[in-house]
């Protein structure tokens, strides 16, 4: 089922990818393979031509979000666990489901290739070219070994610095960055920032109510939190796997998954698909339900 999913997921990440280039770089060169999905695309692209480009790209990310987030409603209902669901599961990790399999390699096929041809117009530029090839890695998280693989999860997280797929959540998670910093700043509770060498994420502290969360490369914890080892069981490595989850899998995944996450539940929870992926990264924390996805 992954497999069908990437190869699903290919399809709509070329058709997707096509449409930003219709709008934003309209009547741009392209290989001649994403041609047919630029007819297609088109259209579609049309409809919002009326709008600036800005907000056209805007509605275009959104667009994507709905389609992730029409997916993940059955992939979630597939584990059977609700927020009724009063004792957890005996067997820990969660096996994942077939239709929780189509959808992440729904994302791994949709990260391979809309990076690829959102960049498509510039491939003859040398390091864009380079950047555009290195897009294709999200597909080998099909293969357990690899996708498992610390060196690996940190060359696709690094990526997300870099590719175009991810600019807009940088730039969110960057704005709350700063809103935090200098609420801490002005309380007199600032408190160190840290790098992970591991996959390139900025981990800084958050102030109260907050408690931990993570919005593309950067990640927050709050007061209730200390923040741990990045490859430990703790809530660092826990917002790492949320990071790892978006270079993997688009960060159409990611807002999915919170979005199913609130319809559901009502709140954050421990039974959302979402959850026990980015919980599995590293090592998961005694007790908490996961899915072996980025560590067995």
């Amino acid at each position: 089922m992954a497999l069908l999913g990437a190869l699903v997921g290919l399809l709509f990440g070329a058709f997707s990818g096509s449409m930003l280039v219709a709008i934003v770089f309209p009547g741009a060169a392209v290989p001649g393979f994403l041609t047919p999905f630029l007819l297609l695309a088109g259209p579609v692209a049309g409809l919002l031509s009326a709008l600036p480009v800005w907000l056209a790209t805007i509605v275009w990310y959104l667009l994507n979000i709905l389609v992730f987030w029409l997916l993940s409603i059955p992939a979630q209902s597939s584990t059977g666990l609700t927020s009724t669901t009063s004792t957890p599961p005996a067997a820990n990790p969660i096996p994942p489901t077939g239709t929780q399999n189509f959808f992440r390699g729904f994302g791994h096929g949709t990260a391979t290739i809309v990076n690829f041809a959102i960049l498509s117009p510039f491939l003859a530029i040398p390091p864009v070219l380079i950047l555009a090839i290195l897009s294709f890695l999200p597909i080998l998280s099909l293969v357990t070994a690899i996708r498992r693989n610390t060196f690996f999860q940190g060359v696709i997280s690094w990526m997300s610095w870099l590719l175009p797929v991810h600019w807009l959540g940088n730039l969110i998670g960057f704005l709350i960055f700063l809103i935090f910093r200098a609420i801490t700043l002005f309380t007199g509770t600032a408190a160190g920032i840290r790098l992970d060498l591991t996959s390139g994420i900025i981990e800084s502290r958050a102030p109260a109510p907050v408690t931990a969360f993570n919005v593309a490369v950067f990640t927050y914890v709050g007061p209730a939190f200390a923040p741990g080892p990045f490859l430990g069981a703790n809530v660092s490595s826990h917002e790492v796997g949320h990071a790892i989850n978006s270079a993997a899998m688009t960060p159409f995944y990611t807002w999915g998954t919170v979005i199913e996450e609130f319809r559901l539940f009502g709140a954050p929870h421990r039974f959302s698909i979402g959850q026990q992926t980015a919980e599995s990264r590293g090592a998961p924390r005694p007790g908490a339900l996961y899915s072996a996805m980025w560590s067995p």
